[in-house]
Parts: C-alpha cells; structure tokens; sequence
C-alpha cells in the first residue's frame, strides 16, 4: 500500500515539473494575436476602433423629420503597441507592410488574473505601418514590436466572458 502512495507521489511531482516546465513565451501580455490557430505576438496595448456612418434620409410625405439610418461600417486601423513575437514567419508577414498577402487573425483580450475577457476575429488584415525595434536580448530569440497597424475589412466580436 506504502508502495503505491509513493509511486502516486512520484507520479504527481513529475505531472506538476511537466507543468511548470511548460513556457508560454505570451503570458504575462494582455492582448495575444492569433495567426492560423497558434499565437505569433503578445501586445501590452491595443486599440481596436471601429465607426459606421450614419445616413439621414428624408421621406418625400414628410418634408420636416429627417430620419437616421444606419451606413457602412468602417474599421480604422488597430494598433498593437509594445509588443513582442517570437514567430520569425509573422515578423516576415509584419515586416512586409501592405506588400504581404491579406490574413485573417484572431485576437483575444485577458484580464489581470489571466483569464480570457473577449476574443475578436480580424478579417482579410494586412500592415500598413511596422516600427521594431532590434532584439532586446542577445540569448533570446524574440523581436520586439514597437508598434504594428494592422488594416482589417472586419472586426467581429466571438464573444465575451
């Protein structure tokens, strides 16, 4: 029975070193940008706005009231700020500053404790500005993002927490 508890006690450090062994390069980053399902870059601000017009209609019957309709939705570019990557394919794709091909990317926000607060999909982007700054750390092997704008045809809310 004594041999048994052990060998479960070993069983379970060696789970909890695998664990903690486990290095996620974006964790501490509020804002992590996804690129064909896996992450590619963490951001410590982002801004994400979006207008749409408004289009005042005036029916013929009614020459006072001018009604408010709804126009088309436009997407003003998203800014990534302090940031850092460490997918070199990415960084090619964010290097390349409108000459790259459109993709479509996925942003999810976290709050303080880590845990997911919103996730956003970012339809057909490209860049149209990136300024990097060289490696910070001669050892590693990230690139650090100073800021990167990204131009999107659309912004879609998946959903919140």
């Amino acid at each position: 029975m004594r041999k048994i508890a052990v060998m479960a006690l070993a069983l379970a450090m060696a789970a909890g070193a695998a664990a903690a062994a486990r290095y996620d390069p974006y964790k501490s980053y509020r804002f992590v940008l996804y690129m064909g399902g896996r992450a590619v870059a963490g951001a410590t601000s982002v801004g994400l706005p979006t207008n749409g017009d408004v289009v005042d209609y005036r029916a013929g019957g009614e020459p006072i009231h001018v009604r408010k309709l709804p126009g088309r939705d436009k997407y003003e570019p998203i800014t990534l700020e302090r940031g850092v990557t460490y997918d070199p394919e990415f960084a090619n794709w964010a290097a390349g500053a409108g000459a790259a091909p459109k993709a479509s990317l996925g942003l999810k926000v976290f709050g303080p404790a880590g845990r997911l607060q919103a996730s956003y999909s970012l339809t057909n982007c490209w860049t149209s500005n990136h300024h990097a700054l060289p490696p910070l750390n001669a050892k590693g092997n990230d690139i650090a993002i100073e800021q990167l704008e990204l131009q999107c045809e659309r912004v879609t809310l998946l959903g919140r927490r």
